[in-house]
């Protein structure tokens, strides 16, 4: 069954967005887990991140945001890690972003590289749709390297 998607304006996803971030800070804060440190900047641009990919994987920000374990949005949510791990933020920031845990982002970094290996073809459809989007961004050629684990994720 495919989920219909609903177009919103970029503002309304941006404060969305923010505001669920910084209710998901709080919530954590208030059971007494220590939050990693976003800075506005990341904030920012891991909000603009998610919109784009959510736009060129044709889905709801809402449905992204989710705590919705459907096939699709996990694989697009490992995808979206991934990116945010080329841009150099911590699992623990990532976790944030993504309102998940740390060991929620340790294991789509485990699934990503048992779907590349087993060659799933819904996996490598949206891959092939992340290609697409590095390529957008002028960036045809990309390496993705966990540096914590000394190993390589991605090569595009």
């Amino acid at each position: 069954m495919e989920v219909e998607t609903i177009k919103s304006s970029e503002l309304d996803d941006k404060s969305y967005l923010l505001n669920a971030i910084t209710e998901y800070i709080k919530v954590r804060e208030s059971k007494g887990i220590k939050n990693v440190n976003l800075n506005s900047h990341q904030t920012k641009v891991a909000i603009e991140l998610i919109i784009e990919l959510s736009e060129k994987f044709e889905l709801n920000v809402e449905l992204f945001m989710t705590k919705r374990r459907d096939r699709k949005f996990c694989r697009i949510r490992t995808i979206l890690a991934l990116e945010l791990i080329r841009r150099n933020y911590n699992k623990s920031a990532i976790a944030l972003v993504l309102l998940r845990s740390h060991a929620t982002i340790l294991h789509c970094i485990k699934m990503h590289k048992i779907l590349v290996e087993i060659k799933d073809k819904e996996y490598s459809k949206y891959l092939f749709l992340y290609k697409g989007y590095l390529f957008e961004k002028g960036l045809p050629k990309v390496s993705i390297y966990n540096y914590s684990r000394s190993e390589m994720l991605l090569v595009i």
